[in-house]
């Protein structure tokens, strides 16, 4: 389909719609929802797809400007510290270790046209609280792996989170989330960290950039 009739809305018992694949009606995948021909899900709800779409043709909505930041990691990497500098907040040497989900927005200024509000949530790394990730990560987030060069672990973790980004973060066409991997306190004494970049980009194409 490339446009959608508007005697759409005068149906009043039209509940749902499926118009998946339909690329040319740029409609978000969030509104769409699941696509039932690969999940178990219902249809999405026709008004809010119908109220997008109208909305948008004649010149009613505006730029989001807004992304949901997810920042994991084992506990200990310093994904809070990472939160502190981006929001130009000072270092806390003595920073406790984030319980359950840590949510903050993050305004970034320097941005193309209006500055991008970046809604944050700062994941605990204990491993009792793992189970709960499956719950929030999706494809339409943008990710911030933290990795410590300082307990030998590099390795193991980045495999572990990019997997567990991929299991959850990918959507029906295999295409993953955008991932951006800190790498923390890569360069203090006595620390050799170890991590082939190349080899994690190849296998995990979703990664963006390696940042020290």
């Amino acid at each position: 389909l490339t446009a959608l009739p508007a005697w759409l809305n005068d149906l009043p018992k039209l509940r749902s719609l499926g118009l998946h694949d339909n690329q040319a009606l740029k409609i978000s995948p969030s509104l769409l929802g699941p696509d039932p021909r690969k999940t178990k899900k219902s249809l999405a709800l026709a008004k809010p797809i119908l109220d997008f779409y109208f909305q948008r043709k004649t010149g009613a909505t505006r730029q989001l400007n807004e992304v949901k930041l997810i920042l994991v990691g084992r506990g200990g990497a310093g994904k809070t510290s990472v939160v502190q500098v981006l929001r130009d907040l000072p270092f806390n040497e003595q920073e406790d270790s984030t319980p359950g989900i840590a949510l903050c927005d993050w305004k970034m200024d320097g941005c193309k046209g209006e500055p991008v509000t970046a809604h944050v949530w700062d994941f605990a790394g204990q491993v009792i609280t793992h189970a709960l990730h499956q719950f929030f990560f999706n494809v339409r987030s943008v990710y911030v792996l933290v990795l410590t060069g300082r307990e030998n672990h590099e390795r193991d973790d980045a495999e572990y989170w990019l997997r567990l980004i991929k299991a959850f973060g990918t959507d029906d066409k295999g295409q993953g989330p955008p991932v951006v991997v800190a790498l923390n306190k890569w360069e203090m004494p006595g620390c050799r960290p170890r991590l082939d970049r190349a080899v994690l980009k190849e296998r995990y194409p979703f990664i963006r950039d390696f940042v020290e």
